[in-house]
């Protein structure tokens, strides 16, 4: 997988980001993908169970879990993707412009 694609001494902040992104992601859906697999493990060990209730037990605790996980993957899915689009500058070398939403406009009283 190639995720450089510069050599080293023109790699910008936006390109560690970049790099961050692509490994924070494929972290997480590896572990997405593991909690999947584990929900039906437990599902399965709840269904073969025969009725023991240690067995029922015990696939109810890797279901619970494997849940517990996934909301946490998503939450920090969630807290990376928001952390770098809001702090991380992708790009330095355009120049700061204002624009509407940064300018503030005045306008002179109206008299009645």
């Amino acid at each position: 997988m190639l995720i450089f694609t510069k050599p080293p001494e023109d790699l910008m902040p936006g390109d560690v980001a970049d790099f961050m992104t692509k490994i924070v992601s494929q972290i997480l859906l590896y572990s997405a993908i593991i909690a999947g697999i584990m929900i039906v493990w437990g599902g399965l060990k709840i269904i073969t169970s025969g009725g023991n209730e240690e067995q029922v037990s015990s696939g109810k605790n890797i279901v619970k879990w494997a849940l517990i996980g996934l909301v946490v993957i998503t939450f920090s899915y969630t807290l990376v993707n928001f952390t770098l689009k809001t702090f991380i500058v992708r790009d330095l070398q355009k120049p700061i412009t204002p624009t509407e939403t940064t300018q503030m406009k005045v306008e002179p009283p109206t008299t009645p």
